[in-house]
């Protein structure tokens, strides 16, 4: 199913958008074969070019060999996600796609292949936005990764678990994503303009070990990179008990696929930097626990554990003084209603009563405040 083009009559009122001319095949003078299907999309070269490395190592002169016409093959993007990045491209804000329940077979996944190379209509919502990330992660768009994670963030910090019922999962899935797309992107730098050759993008059967580590956390002071604060935003918004348990029960698996020998091997290097729980999620956990700690420690009166000692006070009454002075104040405005029901009517009025309703009512506000403070009891 190919994406649907957009025409020249889009957005023709805002004289200052550059989304008409996507997909426009009088003026483009590049041409993207995306997905298995091939389906083109006819775009501009200044135009990629200024946000994406990847395009502005393809677009150099003198690095196509037919004429004016350039065309580029990516057999393992997909048409919806190369579409959705295009689009990124030529000036339409990112945006989340539409929330949809989970699949139990792919909303999970831990192999970078496994999400790409399908038909666009299998991808889950948390497929879909990996892929995309990942994408810009090949395609060597810094700004459309910023952007992904910042509506990410955005989802975390506003609507913790409707989207991402396990943020700790999609968090490592995606970092792993990060760590892979890089790699290839490096390691296989683009030298051909017109190409059929698969290996463009990560190759669906790739299990060779990766000797790579990215940079993506931060290096010191509070100069966070975007996957750092994208996770620091999880961690901080989620319920904290639940993040735990989701971080032991990956890290229980983690070190269980790595069979019983290795489980005292949590810090070693190679078996931690082939997984983003081990070099990104963990170091903010520990970070944010810590600090939780100093704050409970600097702040004694947030912890509830203290609320059972007995701090010294003002000296109070005995319970029976504050009971009979509120009983006192209760009979008393018993006994003014009963007495002075017909004579407040014709001499005071009916002004009366409702101003000993409204004393009550204070008094009773007042008791009640008072109570849960603590100064009066029962």
């Amino acid at each position: 199913m190919s994406p649907a083009p957009i025409s020249m009559a889009t957005n023709l009122s805002n004289s200052n958008s550059i989304l008409p001319a996507f997909n426009d095949p009088v003026f483009s003078d590049l041409i993207v074969l995306s997905g298995p299907s091939k389906t083109p999309f006819r775009i501009h070269k200044v135009i990629v070019s200024a946000t994406s490395n990847f395009f502005k190592t393809i677009c150099k002169p003198g690095n196509h060999s037919n004429g004016g016409s350039q065309i580029i093959e990516l057999p393992k993007i997909p048409p919806t996600v190369l579409q959705t990045i295009l689009l990124w491209q030529y000036g339409q804000p990112y945006v989340l796609p539409p929330h949809t329940p989970p699949s139990s077979s792919s909303a999970h996944e831990s192999k970078f292949a496994n999400t790409l190379g399908r038909n666009e209509d299998d991808f889950s919502t948390e497929s879909l936005i990996i892929t995309t990330y990942s994408t810009a992660v090949y395609l060597q768009i810094p700004l459309l990764q910023s952007a992904i994670l910042t509506a990410i963030a955005d989802e975390f910090r506003f609507r913790p678990w409707i989207r991402f019922t396990r943020p700790v999962g999609f968090m490592q899935n995606l970092c792993n994503h990060h760590r892979y797309c890089l790699h290839v992107s490096q390691k296989q730098p683009i030298t051909k303009t017109t190409s059929s050759d698969t290996s463009v993008f990560p190759s669906a059967d790739h299990s060779g070990k990766i000797n790579f580590v990215p940079r993506i956390r931060s290096g010191s002071g509070d100069n966070k990179t975007p996957v750092v604060e994208c996770v620091s935003v999880m961690v901080a918004s989620h319920n904290f008990k639940d993040l735990a348990n989701e971080i032991e029960t990956l890290k229980g698996e983690k070190v269980k696929a790595k069979g019983e020998g290795e489980t005292s091997r949590l810090d070693d290097l190679d078996f931690n930097r082939d997984d983003g729980l081990f070099t990104v999620i963990l170091p903010v956990w520990e970070d944010f626990v810590r600090k939780k700690e100093e704050r409970r420690v600097l702040e004694p009166r947030n912890d509830p554990r203290i609320f059972t000692i007995k701090e010294p006070n003002h000296p109070r009454a005995p319970k029976s003084v504050y009971r009979l002075i509120d009983l006192s104040v209760l009979l008393g405005f018993i006994w003014l209603i009963h007495h002075y029901w017909e004579i407040s009517s014709l001499i005071l009025g009916w002004g009366f009563m409702i101003f000993g309703i409204c004393c009550f009512l204070f008094w009773a506000i007042l008791s009640y405040r008072l109570y849960r403070q603590g100064v009066w009891s029962w």
